[in-house]
């Protein structure tokens, strides 16, 4: 199905005529018919519009599927999980050093953004 199709599916399942939509929303009754026709493609803006009256997501809209929320939550966490671990094996390394300097420069770059996490490493040690 394609986004002309899903928009015309949408508006009938809301019950709504083109003109109920162009009288609700100010877009043209003209243009609507144009993208349920795939004679045109709608605007961003018009996107918007047609989802919040229509009750779906411009996901939707798009790409006839919801966004999937808990899916894009694990995956940025996985990332996120194995930055951590990265940055944890690398922390650890420089602390291990017998270089000062190192050490130093160490602490500096990440107190700020890891300082907990950082104070939690020393008092390990």
């Amino acid at each position: 199905m394609q986004v002309g199709e899903r928009l015309k599916q949408a508006r009938n399942a809301v019950n709504l005529s083109t003109l109920d939509v162009e009288r609700s929303t100010g877009l043209s009754k003209g243009n609507v018919s144009s993208w349920e026709n795939a004679k045109f493609f709608p605007s961003a803006y018009a996107l918007v519009v047609l989802s919040e009256l229509y009750g779906v997501s411009v996901d939707w809209i798009l790409k006839g599927k919801e966004f999937d929320k808990r899916e894009n939550i694990k995956e940025v966490k996985s990332m996120l999980d194995d930055d951590l671990q990265f940055i944890e094996k690398t922390l650890k390394q420089i602390m291990r050093s017998n270089d000062p300097d190192l050490k130093s420069w160490a602490k500096v770059q990440f107190k700020f953004a890891f300082g907990d996490y950082l104070r939690k490493l020393e008092q390990k040690e």
